[in-house]
């Protein structure tokens, strides 16, 4: 199961955290990952109110992992929609579209899709 915070995100890459960051020699590099599953109520919000907004910003930083785990819909149990997102192409233009617009607030967002048979990166 993929992490949904920014604590378990980040140990279980083996990176520093966001408060460690800020006294780390400037040839480190930081970047903040944040992970949603399809039927996360806040998938579509994730990326900029959580990676951006509470991660990246107020540590100074500006690069960031969105990662938005599709599942399709004849694999996911009965309790999650199977409409939503019913491909993993649908969900990647909505990630494609709010990583644009981070651009206009220099914010270099990367959004990536896995499944269980695929995964791409948009940018």
């Amino acid at each position: 199961m993929l992490s949904e915070t920014k604590t378990e995100a980040v140990s279980a890459l083996g990176l520093t955290s966001p408060s460690q960051a800020r006294s780390q020699m400037a040839d480190q590099a930081f970047i903040a990952i944040q992970a949603k599953r399809v039927d996360n109520n806040e998938l579509l919000t994730a990326m900029s109110d959580h990676l951006i907004n509470r991660y990246l910003i107020p540590v100074g930083r500006n690069h960031g992992i969105f990662l938005a785990s599709w599942i399709t819909p004849e694999q996911r149990p009965r309790t999650w929609s199977r409409s939503t997102f019913p491909t993993a192409e649908e969900l990647l233009d909505r990630l494609k579209l709010q990583a644009s617009d981070a651009l206009t607030r220099r914010i270099h967002a990367v959004g990536v899709c896995s499944g269980v048979d695929e995964a791409v990166a948009v940018r």
